[in-house]
């Protein structure tokens, strides 16, 4: 007996596996969002699927938060960044201060040592000055000239 592996798409995540007649009679919302898939390896393709669509709905879910944070925060610019092999989640709030001074805070969940305020200021559209600080307070700065290619 021949199995197979069903995924469907657009919205809904469904992974079924039976016989080609169980399989058949599942009903699909749409013929092009159905894809059958054969025995050899179809599971490893629907896990696959599954991984993608998982992070497809996570990274949307963190960026409405990230929006709705900076709008109750008042900040231009919140976010967010999964944890690093077992490391903790890093963030980033940052608000403009005019049009020219950027002011940001970067740390890691429950890493002091990681955390740095950062202040940028555009002295001109390609020359930026960089002034960075740690919680053990060390500061330096950068003078940064942006190079345009055409």
């Amino acid at each position: 007996m021949k199995r197979i592996a069903l995924g469907l798409a657009l919205g809904t995540l469904l992974s079924a596996s039976g016989t080609e007649a169980e399989v058949a009679q599942i009903p699909a919302p749409c013929e092009s969002t159905s894809v059958a898939l054969e025995a050899a390896g179809a599971e490893d393709m629907v896990q696959t699927f599954q991984d993608d669509v998982r992070d497809l709905v996570r990274n949307r879910l963190v960026g409405i938060a990230e929006e709705r944070a900076a709008t109750l925060l008042r900040l231009d610019e919140v976010r967010f960044r999964d944890p690093d092999h077992g490391g903790s989640g890093k963030f980033r709030l940052a608000k403009g201060i005019g049009s020219r001074i950027e002011m940001s805070y970067v740390g890691a969940v429950g890493h002091a040592s990681e955390q740095r305020l950062r202040l940028d200021v555009r002295v001109s559209d390609r020359l930026v000055l960089q002034s960075e600080s740690d919680p053990q307070g060390r500061a330096g700065g950068d003078l940064v000239w942006r190079l345009t290619r055409r």
